[in-house]
């Protein structure tokens, strides 16, 4: 699809809400004359302005639930969409899960760097959880509470965020995207939960992953879009 045609068009359609009643419809004539003549929908100018990104899950082919709330989370920070899915790595040749970031206006390249720097600090924080439990703990064991743990970092860290609110256009646009792009493929798959057995002893996890989230910074930047900045305090 011509971005320069894409962009007529667009200026067009601008154009075609002019108070001016001549203006506008000569405006609108010519955006129709343009898609008729490139064969563009009006569907195909709404998903225009999304913009997707692939990132690692990190999380196998099932995400464990802490994942989900991190996905989430992100999301929820930039106006953006997440939809997970398998792909074949042609070095292993082995199916890896991926995320595809989903946004306007710069939100999904930013929410894909978000998560990619959280992930990092949330799977070091893990591992130096796990380090601590006492080494003659069962496996299973050491895993729940890992979980537990990390279900606590995320909360923490997602008390710093603000919900950015989509307008209903934008909201339009990404589920037109959504339906254009994986209609067929969509499967709805719940995320791994390690939690479900906790123990009495198991819940100062929780706690402790509250402890680490709290050392994270997280800085939405310019309207919740523009940028991140996250670090450690």
């Amino acid at each position: 699809m011509n971005p320069d045609i894409l962009d007529k068009i667009k200026k067009c359609l601008r154009l075609a809400k002019s108070s001016n009643p001549h203006e506008a419809a000569t405006a609108l004539r010519q955006a129709q004359t343009l898609m008729k003549k490139h064969g563009i929908s009006m569907d195909d100018v709404v998903i225009s302005d999304v913009d997707a990104r692939l990132t690692p899950s990190g999380a196998g082919k099932t995400p464990p639930s802490h994942i989900a709330i991190l996905v989430d989370m992100v999301c929820q920070a930039f106006g953006a969409q997440a939809i997970y899915t398998q792909l074949l790595d042609r070095k292993s040749w082995t199916m890896k899960g991926y995320l595809e970031f989903i946004g306007i206006n710069g939100a999904a390249s930013i929410s894909a760097y978000a998560y990619e720097v959280l992930l990092r600090q949330l799977k070091r924080a893990r591992s130096e959880y796990i380090k601590s439990l006492n080494k003659r703990l069962k496996q299973s064991t050491k895993v729940r509470r890992a979980d537990i743990f990390c279900q606590g970092w995320v909360l923490a860290v997602s008390e710093q965020i603000t919900p950015h609110q989509n307008t209903k256009a934008e909201k339009n646009a990404l589920t037109k995207y959504i339906d254009n792009r994986w209609s067929d493929k969509l499967k709805s798959k719940a995320p791994l939960d390690r939690t479900g057995k906790a123990r009495n002893h198991d819940y100062s996890a929780f706690d402790s992953g509250v402890s680490e989230g709290k050392k994270v910074q997280f800085h939405q930047g310019v309207n919740g879009r523009k940028q991140a900045a996250i670090g450690n305090g």
